[in-house]
C-alpha cells in the first residue's frame, strides 16, 4: 500500500486521523512506531499500563482522575475539589519516558476544559519530560497551555530556551479541540490547533497554526511521555482538564 504523508492526511482530507480512526487507520496508512489511546472504560477503571494518574500535589484536598460515563468517544477526568491550596494533578506515563522527541514525530491530544480556566488556575497537554511537582521545572517540555485564562499558549523547553508564545486564540470551555504537535525538524517544532466543523460534518477537522518552537538545544531523540495536567494556587475552585484522546506516530 503506498504511504500517506501526515500533511496528506490532515490537511488535504481535513481528517483527523489519529482521533477518528485509531491505531487500524494509522496502521493502513504505512506510518511506523507508535500508539493510541482513546480513553474508553468504564468511571472507576484502572488506566491502561503505562497511563496514570498519580503525580498530585496536595495537602487537604482529594484531586480526582477517572473515566467518564455516557460520553462520545471516551474520556478522562483531571478535576481539583474547593480546598485553597497548591493543588494538582497529572496524567502521564508515570515517568516511563518512551518516546523518542526526533524529526518525524506527530502527536495530537483532543481535549477540552470545564469550566473555563481562570485566575489562579494552570492546564497544560502536550508531552513533557519526568512530572516535577513544580511546573516550570520539568526540564523538557513541548506543550500547549492556558494560565489563569482560556487564551491558548504554547510553550516548550529543550534544557536551554524556555519559550512561550500567546496566541491570539481564546478555547470556548466544555469544547472539545485538538492539539497536534508536529516536530518538522529540532529547530522547527509546530503547534497546530483543530477544530470540529459544523455538526453537519463533524469528523472534518479545521487546523490553524498556531506557532512554530525552536527545540534546536535538545539532544535528538530526547525521551519524553504524554503529559496533561491541571493546577492551582489558591482558591476555591474545581478546574477540570478532560483527555479525550492520545495518539503518536512517525510518518515515513
Amino acid at each position: 500500500m503506498p504511504k500517506t504523508s501526515f500533511s496528506e492526511a490532515h490537511f488535504n482530507k481535513g481528517d483527523n486521523a489519529l482521533s477518528q480512526h485509531g491505531e487500524k487507520y494509522v496502521r493502513e496508512l504505512g506510518w511506523r512506531h507508535g500508539g493510541f489511546e482513546d480513553f474508553i472504560r468504564l468511571p472507576g477503571a484502572a488506566l491502561p499500563l503505562p497511563w496514570g494518574d498519580g503525580h498530585t500535589v496536595e495537602t487537604l484536598g482529594t484531586a480526582i482522575g477517572d473515566f467518564v460515563a455516557d460520553i462520545e468517544g471516551g474520556e478522562f477526568e483531571l478535576t481539583l475539589d474547593t480546598d485553597s491550596e497548591v493543588h494538582s494533578i497529572a496524567l502521564d506515563w508515570v515517568d516511563q519516558l518512551i518516546i523518542p522527541f526526533t524529526p518525524g514525530l506527530v502527536c495530537e491530544w483532543e481535549f477540552r476544559t470545564n469550566p473555563a480556566i481562570t485566575t489562579a488556575e494552570v492546564a497544560v497537554i502536550g508531552l513533557a519530560a519526568a512530572h516535577n511537582a513544580t511546573l516550570d521545572s520539568i526540564v523538557t517540555n513541548a506543550w500547549f497551555r492556558l494560565t489563569a485564562s482560556q487564551v491558548l499558549v504554547t510553550e516548550t523547553d529543550d534544557g536551554t530556551n524556555d519559550v512561550s508564545n500567546i496566541s491570539s486564540i481564546t478555547l470556548a470551555a466544555d469544547e472539545l479541540f485538538l492539539g497536534r504537535i508536529e516536530v518538522q525538524t529540532l529547530g522547527s517544532v509546530a503547534f497546530f490547533l483543530g477544530t470540529r466543523s459544523a455538526a453537519a460534518n463533524p469528523n472534518k477537522i479545521s487546523w490553524q497554526h498556531v506557532a512554530t518552537h525552536d527545540m534546536s538545544a535538545l539532544t535528538d531523540r530526547t525521551l519524553v511521555q504524554p503529559y496533561a495536567r491541571v493546577g492551582k494556587s489558591t482558591g476555591a475552585t474545581t478546574p477540570s482538564l478532560f483527555a479525550n484522546s492520545f495518539g503518536w506516530r512517525y510518518g515515513d
